[in-house]
């Protein structure tokens, strides 16, 4: 197993050309877990300086419209997506070119909570379980395969899509195909109770490996 961190603690920066200064931290975060023999990744937390900048926040020094940055000064970083984050961890892991589950642990992103929540009212499971062994599975392959198509394309589910399409040279190239999500916290009913705040689901993404076709079509055509 390897545990990496990154987080944004400010740095030092000359403020209007004179003494350097130590900026606020953005509080961004990324941290990841990695099993390589499995090809498992865990997102253990996932707080994209884009992320968090926010009208509250207007002392962020990345956003090049906020009138209080530093003149000329470049954003804290470059790297704002998870997936890139993500990556770059991978390159200090042996083996992790072996991917073959993506896990996103207590989401709290409502785009992805909000996608949850009408998958499994799409397909009439309304109950999400509490354990991964009562976890709902979506797959591409379903008869309806519309609410995986919602949580593929869920912010955190996108996170995970853009991680194997954006590294496919180093990767090979790969594909989701099923999601399972369950809500550690205990099983949850989709009924008129029902609170979004509270929410805290995760999903666990299967990838396989794209098998091109011989040339010429399949065997046997």
């Amino acid at each position: 197993m390897k545990h990496y961190q990154n987080e944004d603690a400010g740095r030092l920066f000359p403020a209007n050309g004179g003494p350097a200064v130590i900026t606020q931290s953005t509080t961004a975060r990324f941290e990841d877990v990695f099993f390589p023999v499995s090809g498992t990744i865990i997102a253990d937390a996932n707080n994209s300086p884009a992320g968090l900048s926010t009208p509250e926040e207007q002392w962020f020094p990345y956003d090049v419209n906020n009138p209080n940055r530093f003149p000329g000064e470049p954003p804290i970083s470059q790297i704002f997506s998870w997936s890139d984050a993500a990556y770059l961890q991978t390159r200090l892991t042996p083996s992790s070119t072996t991917v073959r589950h993506m896990i996103r642990v207590g989401i709290d992103n409502i785009d992805t909570k909000t996608q949850i929540y009408y998958a499994h009212y799409e397909s009439k499971q309304l109950t999400i379980g509490g354990t991964y062994a009562t976890a709902t599975t979506f797959s591409k392959t379903d008869e309806n395969p519309g609410p995986f198509r919602a949580l593929l394309g869920s912010k955190n589910g996108t996170g995970c899509a853009f991680f194997l399409i954006d590294h496919k040279v180093a990767l090979g190239v790969k594909d989701i195909t099923s999601i399972k999500v369950w809500h550690p916290l205990g099983a949850v009913t989709l009924d008129a109770q029902f609170n979004f705040g509270a929410f805290r689901p995760s999903m666990l993404l299967t990838v396989e490996d794209v098998v091109p076709e011989p040339e010429g079509g399949p065997a046997g055509v």
